[in-house]
């Protein structure tokens, strides 16, 4: 007989309600209170049907908990619980690490979805396991693997974008007066749903360049239309977290030689960084100025800054590097670093502890 799933719910210090135990218990579990999440990992090491619960409403710092979990337990199936005004923390709770999310509803009935939420995580770890196995028998001959993750992401991309229309319809239906949350959470699956969408793009993009299968189409022109089309294309990203984006682009910029849809590729992951480092309600600048031969495209954000240990690691796709208030997306500036070297440009950064970061993508004048 198998032995009852154990799930260790990190609630800090203050306690969840007794019928939530309850319920959990009623569905089989054998339930866990931590006050720390310090505590999990050595429960996680000896145990092997395991399950973390991280209540970003009840504990203070869940999602830098559920960071510290995954740090020290890779493999571990961690869920993040939030009511819909934790939306924003339920994000970063994605982004510090957890394997899933569920909204809590007070009638305890998001419960039910726990073991479909637990399910899918398996899966996922299931799938990692599976991939890293298979690198490790083919050795030199890597490609087939990146063909595979080539195949399975252009899959992804078609649903994906479908679901992002009927998003976009749903929020288009919801009569006036509805209350405000039904309209939050139609933006906030859609920033999410975009979210993926960019990830799988960029690592797509990644093994491309990598392989040496991107194509570049250059022409000579203004640089203007790109930098339009990536601060529009991100509007609803940075609208999700309260960030606005200005764009200041003069109409008499020297022309350029580049190809449009890999520049706004290339600049449109810069202002993605800076969304994710950016803190709520603040704004995040992309200037384009012509100086000492160059066309210089600088995005601004206000976010901590980047530090002397993560600047090395910035454009390594391999590297993960988590920090509080926003992760940096190393996938997406590695592509986009490549994208400028393969057109003769480069990215330089600067950054100060108090006014932020700015990423500034350059590319010489067309001769």
């Amino acid at each position: 007989m198998e032995s009852p799933m154990k799930l260790l719910v990190v609630e800090g210090l203050k306690r969840t309600p007794r019928q939530f135990w309850e319920n959990l218990e009623a569905k089989g579990y054998v339930v866990s209170p931590l006050q720390n999440a310090s505590e999990c990992p050595p429960i996680l090491a000896a145990e092997n049907d395991c399950a973390v619960l991280v209540d970003v409403d009840f504990t203070k710092s869940g999602v830098e908990a559920i960071g510290e979990i995954r740090g020290a337990a890779p493999n571990a199936l961690i869920l993040a619980l939030g009511s819909q005004e934790k939306l924003v923390a339920l994000d970063k709770a994605l982004e510090s690490g957890a394997s899933d999310f569920l909204i809590k509803h007070p009638d305890l009935s998001h419960l039910e979805e726990i073991p479909y939420a637990i399910a899918r995580a398996k899966a996922a770890v299931a799938l990692k396991r599976e991939m890293d196995e298979l690198r490790k028998k083919l050795g030199a001959d890597s490609n087939f693997v990146s063909d595979y993750i080539l195949h399975v992401t252009q899959d992804l991309k078609g649903p994906l974008a479908a679901m992002m229309g009927y998003i976009e319809i749903a929020a288009s239906l919801i009569p006036e007066g509805a209350p405000p949350n039904q309209l939050l959470s139609l933006q906030r699956i859609e920033a999410l749903a975009r979210h993926l969408l960019e990830l799988i793009t960029n690592h797509t993009n990644a093994i491309e360049i990598q392989s040496g299968k991107i194509e570049m189409h250059k022409v000579t022109q203004p640089i203007k239309q790109a930098l339009e089309l990536a601060v529009h294309d991100r509007k609803a990203t940075a609208g999700a977290k309260n960030v606005e984006i200005i764009l200041e682009a003069p109409d008499d910029l020297p022309p350029v030689a580049i190809d449009v849809f890999q520049i706004e590729r290339a600049v449109g992951n810069i202002i993605n960084n800076a969304i994710s480092l950016s803190p709520a309600g603040s704004q995040v600048t992309v200037v384009a100025e012509a100086k000492d031969g160059e066309v210089r495209v600088t995005v601004k954000d206000n976010g901590a800054g980047i530090t002397e240990q993560e600047r090395p690691h910035m454009f390594d796709r391999t590297k993960t590097l988590r920090r509080r208030g926003g992760d940096i997306d190393t996938v997406g500036l590695y592509v986009a670093e490549r994208i400028m070297t393969l057109h003769g440009g480069r990215i330089d950064v600067e950054s100060d502890a108090l006014e932020g970061n700015a990423l500034i993508a350059c590319l010489p004048v067309a001769g």
